[in-house]
């Protein structure tokens, strides 16, 4: 009796969108011939010929075929086909070749000694590359543990929306800014979180401060000019103290400029609104891998393990 294959069920298109993201990752991540700048099926092909791979005909196939896995077999899988160790470890080694900026992970902020533990990081990895084969694999695996840690912070809380001051429309922004200074121990770093916070919050408390201000030493009394002053300094102080109170970072602020919904063609001058970054939370990003020693601290990721050198601690 000839039994005939089931019927594919129609895909989501969720489903879709995650099969179209894993073939992208691997089209950009992915091992690629000599000379290519992206990775290609038939290269794949070369390199994986047996198996359930040499079964699919497409970057997409072998995607959806991917993502049938466990989630554990996913994850070991993933760095053998697309080589993410290898592109991690090269953000390190290009690292150890320039000035450590800000620029250089997107979306966190450095102190000076962030930067030196970052750079002193990127010395250590280029220095396990080149020892020998072994090493190198085991710097591939590190780069990738820090590589995650850091994006993950980089874009954690996602994104948060305000009105705008104008009241037309409103803005986005990232929820946090997250800073990165050295903590003293082996490759780890202390961390703080600052929460968005509007401009109109900010005015808001400097205005509860002044009126407080003003109850107690009214600057109405004074005459003419001086009283204008008076005014003036008094609410300098205010903002100073609103943006003390909420622990605001002057240099995390964001700026978002648009054109007024008045405006369609752009004749007239650009609007723009201003973020700020006020202080939420601390913790830290600490090293658990080969040589650290002992971590006093406590992790509730069921993930740490094998491979995960870092953890991220409130």
């Amino acid at each position: 009796m000839e039994v005939s294959d089931p019927v594919k069920e129609p895909q989501s298109e969720q489903r879709k969108e995650e099969i179209r993201k894993l073939a992208r990752r691997i089209e950009d991540f992915g091992p690629r011939a000599e000379g290519e700048k992206r990775c290609t099926f038939a290269h794949i092909q070369s390199l994986y010929p047996d198996g359930k791979w040499a079964e699919c005909i497409s970057l997409n196939d072998l995607a959806e075929y991917l993502l049938e896995q466990p989630p554990h077999i996913l994850e070991n899988l993933t760095p053998y086909l697309i080589d993410v160790e290898k592109e991690a470890l090269r953000r390190f080694e290009d690292l150890s070749y320039r000035h450590v900026s800000n620029s250089i992970w997107g979306g966190l902020t450095f102190t000076d000694g962030g930067k030196a533990r970052l750079a002193n990081i990127a010395g250590w990895l280029v220095g396990l590359a080149l020892a020998s084969p072994e090493t190198r694999k085991l710097a591939g695996k590190l780069a990738l543990d820090l590589t995650k840690q850091l994006d993950n912070l980089a874009s954690y809380g996602g994104t948060t929306e305000f009105p705008r001051d104008s009241g037309d429309g409103t803005i986005t922004v990232p929820r946090y800014k997250v800073i990165l200074g050295d903590d003293g121990t082996l490759h780890g770093f202390n961390v703080l979180w600052f929460l968005a916070t509007p401009n109109k919050r900010r005015l808001d408390v400097a205005e509860e401060i002044r009126k407080a201000r003003q109850e107690a030493a009214p600057v109405e009394t004074l005459a003419g000019a001086e009283s204008d002053e008076a005014s003036y300094r008094l609410w300098n102080e205010c903002i100073l103290e609103a943006d003390k109170q909420l622990g605001l970072r002057k240099e995390l602020g964001v700026w978002r400029y648009y054109r007024p919904s008045w405006d369609p063609e752009g004749t007239g001058q650009m609007s723009s609104d201003l973020v700020h970054y006020g202080m939420s939370h601390n913790g830290g990003l600490l090293y658990r891998g080969p040589g650290g020693g002992e971590v006093f601290s406590v992790t509730l990721d069921r993930g740490a393990g094998k491979d995960r050198f870092w953890s991220v601690h409130t």
